[in-house]
């Protein structure tokens, strides 16, 4: 079995929100990046959670007075995640991913005390499956 380390894009080539950051910085974090979906860790590097383009709309729509220039006041934990996404831990193998990747787009993996080290993407893998099923 491989380890899922071996798919790992390491936290220093990832984007990441802060929790203390606003919903206009994630907004604009998450736009510059084109992402539909990014990890949000706390100050000691702890995963906290993920933040969807839909958990931002979700609050957009529920609070219809805001506009971008408020939004620079509203903190991440005001808005909820309606989707958590579930997390792997970094020896966990290959095979416990596969049926997680096929609900989310990738998967945050943490330490034995839940700092986050990184991720790994349904592309890598699915990368890897392709290359292994063509040599047969």
């Amino acid at each position: 079995m491989k380890s899922l380390l071996m798919f790992l894009t390491p936290k220093a080539e990832v984007a990441y929100l802060e929790d203390d950051f606003t919903l206009r910085m994630a907004i604009e974090k998450m736009t510059f990046h084109h992402f539909s979906e990014i990890p949000v860790l706390n100050k000691e590097g702890k995963y906290v959670r993920s933040l969807s383009q839909a958990d931002i709309l979700l609050y957009l729509a529920s609070n219809k007075d805001l506009n971008v220039e408020n939004c620079n006041k509203i903190p991440l934990s005001a808005v909820s995640s309606f989707h958590p996404l579930k997390t792997l831990k970094g020896d966990s193998d290959v095979y416990d991913a596969i049926s997680i990747l096929s609900q989310q787009n990738f998967i945050p993996l943490v330490d034995d005390n839940n700092v986050f080290i990184g991720l790994v993407r349904r592309s890598k893998v699915l990368e890897e499956l392709k290359a292994e099923l063509s040599s047969f």
